[in-house]
C-alpha cells in the first residue's frame, strides 16, 4: 500500500495542477487526456508503432556502441600505442554532456536515425570501455 502512495500523490498533484492551471497545460497535459490519447494511439497501432521504432533505436545503439567499446578496449590492452592514442579524445567525449553533442552531430549526420544512433553509441561507449579497460572500483566511479 505504501509503496503506491508516492506514484499516487504524484498523479494526483499532477491531475489538479493542469486542471487548475497551476501550469500550462500544453506543455503538460492532464493524465486523463495522456491516457486517453495513448489508449487512441495503442488500437489504431501507432503505440506499438513507436514504441517498436524506440526499441530498435535502444537494442541497435547499444549493439554497436558495445562491440565498437570492446573491440577498442581489446585494442588498447593489446597495442599500447593505440591506447596513447585514444586516450585524449574519449577523456574529450567523456566530459561533454550528451544534449551538447546534439548540435555538433546534426550537420554530420542530420536528424533522424544515424545521429541518434551515433548519440546513444557516443554516449554508451564509455559504459561499456572504461569497466573493460579497468575494472577496479576506483575507475568506475571515475566515468561517472
Amino acid at each position: 500500500m505504501t509503496v503506491l502512495a508516492l506514484p499516487v500523490l504524484g498523479i494526483t498533484l499532477w491531475h489538479f495542477g493542469s486542471t487548475r492551471s497551476w501550469f500550462n497545460a500544453y506543455l503538460l497535459p492532464p493524465p486523463v487526456e495522456i491516457w486517453t490519447t495513448a489508449v487512441d494511439l495503442w488500437g489504431r497501432g501507432g503505440l506499438a508503432e513507436h514504441i517498436e521504432v524506440s526499441l530498435m533505436r535502444v537494442l541497435v545503439g547499444f549493439a554497436l556502441s558495445g562491440s565498437s567499446a570492446l573491440l577498442l578496449a581489446a585494442l588498447n590492452y593489446r597495442f599500447p600505442l593505440i591506447r596513447r592514442m585514444t586516450f585524449l579524445p574519449l577523456e574529450a567525449i567523456r566530459v561533454i554532456p550528451p544534449l551538447a553533442l546534439v548540435p555538433l552531430l546534426i550537420p554530420w549526420f542530420g536528424i533522424g536515425m544515424a545521429q541518434t544512433l551515433n548519440l546513444n553509441k557516443l554516449e554508451t561507449v564509455r559504459f561499456v570501455l572504461v569497466p573493460v579497460e579497468c575494472p577496479s572500483l576506483q575507475c568506475l566511479l571515475l566515468a561517472v
